[in-house]
């Protein structure tokens, strides 16, 4: 169960961002040398150090992205087994589907256009003939790509520990002593431009801009999406790291999941709290158990949610449920009962029938 809901939902949710951000970081590195050449009449003129360029995904945006590939949690593991309906994500392709992917790659084509063309607009260090540089241009532009990226992986980022904010740190001003060390040895004949655009006020000016410019709209989306779009797991993880108040959502998840048993629509309205502890004891979630009916809760959800796990019966005389896939669950092979024990096949019927009407909910959640 721990494997499942636990440690199965947390590598679904790494492994769907760093493929979406894997994606995002490059082409927004790639997309503002695409358009710097159609800008002039593809010239065929290098935009970056070439140095910078091979450096980008090893030194400058590597290390954070795989942070958060290994160690970012959403929810707590005592949360995920206490509301296991945060689970459906995975199921349901939630966080890695066609929607989100385009949206990703939609995401690294306007910010590529941002970081180029507010760029070209607002950086001005001339040289004799009274434009900057190419490869001056290039490097602001070059740094507002790996500050913006970087930020990106803070936002979608939600273990903010303290080595992780040193992390990000030194991957994003490792540019500048690299760019410096890449001047002292002229690579593509780059001698002394690096100094001047770090001299330059309008370059440190120019910087945060570009990062505020890039990452509003990714806070604007991600707010709206909590307040008018909200999902369980946002109410509890509201719960894990403000307000601490749990009663509200066992109730709602424990009328959500009798709804399902007993197939019937639930329209989400959260049940007054019982005045008798008994009554607060039994309305504990699925996950915890705490009532008579338990035991065959837990085996329906068993069912639900182990793509390869037959469900214990309470009685060798009935039927076994085999193995049920998730997306289809469906009843297996049975074990033949003796003729005077049919009536108590019926009740493993009746089981699988609940686990059917659960999963028509978490489909519907």
């Amino acid at each position: 169960q721990r494997l499942l809901l636990v440690r199965g939902r947390w590598n679904y949710r790494r492994m769907s961002k760093l493929v979406c951000y894997m994606f995002y970081k490059n082409i927004c590195m790639v997309l503002t040398q695409l358009l710097y050449s159609i800008y002039t009449g593809f010239s065929g003129q290098k935009f970056y150090i070439e140095l910078m360029a091979q450096n980008f995904n090893l030194m400058y945006t590597g290390l954070p992205i795989l942070y958060l590939a290994v160690l970012d949690r959403d929810i707590s593991d005592e949360n995920c087994l206490r509301f296991p309906m945060v689970y459906a994500d995975g199921p349901l392709g939630r966080r890695l589907n066609k929607r989100v992917f385009w949206s990703w790659v939609l995401s690294g084509v306007i910010e590529a256009c941002i970081l180029l063309f507010v760029t070209m607009w607002a950086f001005d260090v001339p040289d004799y003939h009274g434009s900057p540089y190419v490869f001056q241009l290039g490097l602001v532009c070059f740094c507002g790509v790996v500050f913006a990226t970087t930020m990106r992986v803070a936002v979608e980022h939600h273990t903010h520990h303290w080595s992780f904010v040193i992390l990000l740190g030194l991957c994003c001003f490792s540019v500048f002593p690299s760019v410096l060390i890449f001047g002292v040895f002229n690579a593509d004949n780059t001698d002394g431009q690096s100094a001047a655009v770090f001299s330059s006020p309008a370059f440190w000016f120019l910087l945060p801009m570009l990062v505020f410019l890039t990452s509003i709209r990714v806070g604007v989306v991600k707010i709206y999406r909590r307040y008018f779009q909200t999902e369980l797991r946002h109410v509890v993880k509201e719960a894990q790291q403000l307000t601490r108040r749990y009663s509200a959502l066992d109730r709602w998840s424990t009328a959500a999941f009798k709804a399902a048993l007993a197939g019937k629509h639930y329209d989400g309205t959260i049940p007054p709290k019982p005045k008798n502890k008994a009554k607060v004891a039994a309305m504990r979630p699925v996950a915890w158990g705490g009532d008579a009916e338990s035991a065959e809760r837990q085996r329906t959800k068993a069912a639900l949610l182990s793509p390869t796990r037959a469900v214990p019966t309470s009685s060798a005389s009935e039927p076994v449920l085999v193995a049920t896939q998730l997306g289809t669950p469906r009843l297996g092979e049975e074990t033949k009962a003796p003729a005077p024990e049919r009536a108590q096949g019926m009740k493993a019927t009746k089981s699988h029938e609940s686990a059917r009407a659960l999963w028509s909910s978490l489909r519907a959640a």
